[in-house]
């Protein structure tokens, strides 16, 4: 083979590679269940759907869990601020060239993240780990160190938790690619994380200009196109990340003395984006929202395990009241009833009023499976107790949920 030959297919090679790498990195630019890293159905080898039923996994096994994913991706994030308050052994890596095909081909995905268990199989779907987890601690004897529970307080957390897997996202995309300090800057550090250290400053460039079309691709999916929409979402997420702010000043956890999985959503927002980006950050910092971004520091120290108390009555905290209010008389509802219904006629997209404009949103497969499974647990609280069902069936009507979570469809 001649040398020419030689060097051109070690360019094609390299290219192909490099591709892989812009997948990978708009998925965590994005964020999005839809576009990147989160919640798709959960595979183990790429061979069927998990079940909790067919692993024996312990609190203390051989070999830690692998959160394999983007140090700024929202939802590998999620897992890392999970895992922090898991006991379960843990490490983070990052999910370079070098593991993209091993990890492709067995978790049977692109996306990010996925984790590989102690017996070294492949999951994905933040919301179902975490669930898998929950089942974990049960069957040892840790309820109380559960990140859902199983009651109402589990439904209660499942739904609040919908909003920021979900809906919230978008307005991670849009404090990122609308910003050119923030674009530039993850530019560089998406480029960093991905790629081996000969072949970044070649591709850097390349990269970069990639990953920023994609992403304005993804914006115009997720209703941000116009400028109106991007004034309204930033407007929703400063009113959101308040809310946060006024229960944290009294609270050391979104919904009281317990971590719950909305405390590691948020946590993964705020460590994979909105409290290492410059604009975001700047923001905060302009709405005096100084106690949200100090939880919200990647060394700041949360309470431990001891000092934790149960949750009893998550659905009462002020913040699970104002988010209610956000989810319900805001687009979430609206946006969620659509989907469904664009999903049911096999249509692409559909058409909303979200706050002043017209906007227009691609339907999402993923969050009708979200909402889905949230039903289900719905209906399973039938068989846990008659009467903690009814509960949680009036809570969800009371805030004019019921049509979403509760339905019989």
């Amino acid at each position: 083979m001649n040398v020419f030959r030689l060097s051109h297919i070690i360019h094609r090679t390299q290219v192909q590679h490099v591709r892989q790498s812009v997948r990978i990195a708009a998925g965590a630019a994005v964020c999005f269940p839809s576009y990147s890293a989160a919640n798709t159905t959960a595979y183990i080898k790429g061979t069927r759907e998990y079940s909790t039923k067919t692993h024996a996994e312990h609190i203390t096994p051989e070999e830690p869990y692998i959160n394999w994913g983007m140090s700024c991706s929202y939802f590998t994030r999620k897992l890392d601020a999970a895992f922090k308050f898991y006991p379960f052994q843990y490490e983070f890596k990052s999910k370079t060239l070098r593991q993209t095909n091993r990890l492709e081909k067995e978790s049977g995905t692109h996306r990010i993240p996925v984790v590989q268990t102690s017996q070294g199989k492949l999951m994905a779907d933040t919301t179902v780990i975490m669930d898998h987890l929950d089942t974990i601690l049960v069957k040892e004897g840790m309820p109380d160190r559960q990140m859902y529970g199983n009651n109402m307080n589990g439904v209660v957390i499942h739904v609040l938790e919908e909003y920021f897997d979900e809906w919230f996202p978008r307005h991670a995309l849009l404090w990122r690619w609308t910003d050119e300090e923030t674009t530039v800057y993850n530019q560089k550090k998406m480029g960093k994380e991905l790629l081996p250290a000969f072949w970044e400053m070649p591709f850097r460039g390349f990269v970069g200009k990639k990953i920023s079309r994609w992403g304005v691709r993804a914006m115009r999916a997720t209703g941000l196109e116009f400028k109106q929409q991007q004034l309204d979402g930033r407007e929703e997420s400063l009113r959101v990340f308040a809310m946060m702010d006024k229960q944290l000043r009294q609270t050391p956890f979104l919904l009281g003395h317990h971590p719950c999985a909305v405390d590691c959503v948020v946590l993964g927002g705020m460590w994979g984006h909105f409290a290492n980006d410059p604009a975001p950050k700047k923001a905060l910092k302009e709405a005096g929202l100084d106690r949200l971004l100090e939880w919200g520091d990647e060394n700041y120290q949360h309470p431990p395990p001891e000092e934790w108390r149960p949750l009893t009555k998550p659905q009462d905290a002020i913040f699970a009241c104002d988010l209610l209010t956000e989810m319900t008389e805001g687009p979430f509802r609206e946006w969620t009833l659509l989907n469904m219904a664009a999903l049911s006629r096999s249509e692409k997209s559909f058409t909303m009023r979200c706050y002043s404009s017209e906007t227009s949103f691609l339907a999402r497969s993923e969050s009708e499976k979200a909402r889905r499974r949230i039903r289900d647990r719905v209906r399973g609280l039938r068989g846990f107790s008659a009467e903690e069902h009814k509960k949680t069936v009036d809570w969800l009507d009371s805030w004019g949920l019921l049509e979403l979570y509760g339905g019989n469809e």
